[in-house]
């Protein structure tokens, strides 16, 4: 009688376990920066309260808080809020109208370039705070001026680095367009143009901030209402926590307007992996 030998293979233990169930929607966490800004704020007002600050030098953040509910109840920053607001949408929009363009074509055309990058590099090189005041005695004291102050403020940001922009797309791209015989305006349109994007929304963000400093500088010089004239009327008064309200109130223009921006750029770099 012979021995058989079983030479089948051993089975594979099948898994027969159910798969997990999904997991429960997971509760969402507030935002880092909400949680940063609120705990700068804290660590503002605990060190203010062990090493016994002069309200003189700086206030607690309850006390900014209150003064904003005075302010805004009273109506005291509405009329500021809004030229201020006013002035730098126009300035912003007429700078971009202009920077762009001619950063584009500084950009795309050798020539012109060199023509105008003296002119760029030197007024960029000079000081705002020099040039606000001629623009002032020229347009007076109203709107127009804060206007222009702002719109010179945001032209370099946004022109230099759209230049770089252009300068910056990758020069397989253009042999590819040359290659499939695109003509100049094509390749402007569809390699140059969507290339640059990433650096014209940078130059507008970065356009921002000095536009926010060109309010401050314009009502510095002379103004009818403006945040930047809150701010200094504060400061004449000696209410510190009325100038923070100000500063303040400056600073979240500049992020929200930043924000909007990032919003925009999301938007039309859809295309982007």
């Amino acid at each position: 009688m012979t021995d058989t030998i079983d030479i089948s293979p051993p089975s594979v233990a099948q898994d027969t376990a159910a798969p997990h169930a999904p997991a429960g929607r997971r509760r969402r966490r507030p935002p880092l920066s909400l949680l940063s800004v609120i705990g700068g704020f804290l660590l503002w007002e605990a060190a203010l309260a062990v090493f016994e600050v002069s309200e003189f030098a700086l206030v607690p953040p309850t006390q900014i808080i209150g003064e904003f509910v005075v302010v805004i109840r009273d109506g005291l920053i509405w009329e500021h809020l809004r030229i201020s607001v006013l002035a730098f949408l126009f300035g912003f929009a007429v700078s971009a109208a202009l920077a762009i363009p001619l950063g584009l074509i500084a950009g795309s055309s050798r020539t012109f370039g060199e023509i105008a990058s003296p002119w760029i590099a030197g007024l960029y090189a000079t000081p705002m705070i020099a040039l606000a005041p001629l623009l002032i005695i020229a347009l007076g004291f109203g709107i127009q001026a804060k206007m222009a102050v702002v719109a010179f403020a945001c032209f370099f940001p946004m022109v230099i680095n759209t230049i770089s922009g252009v300068k910056a797309v990758e020069g397989s791209l253009l042999d590819v367009s040359t290659a499939f015989g695109a003509t100049r305006s094509e390749t402007f349109r569809k390699v140059l143009l969507p290339g640059s994007v990433p650096f014209i929304m940078a130059g507008l963000q970065l356009a921002v901030g000095r536009g926010v400093v060109g309010l401050v500088v314009a009502d510095l010089f002379g103004s009818r209402a403006g945040l930047g004239l809150f701010l200094l009327n504060s400061a004449q008064a000696f209410n510190i926590a009325r100038v923070f309200v100000a500063a303040l109130t400056l600073a979240m223009l500049g992020v929200l307007f930043s924000a909007v921006l990032r919003t925009i750029e999301g938007r039309m770099l859809r295309w982007r992996p």
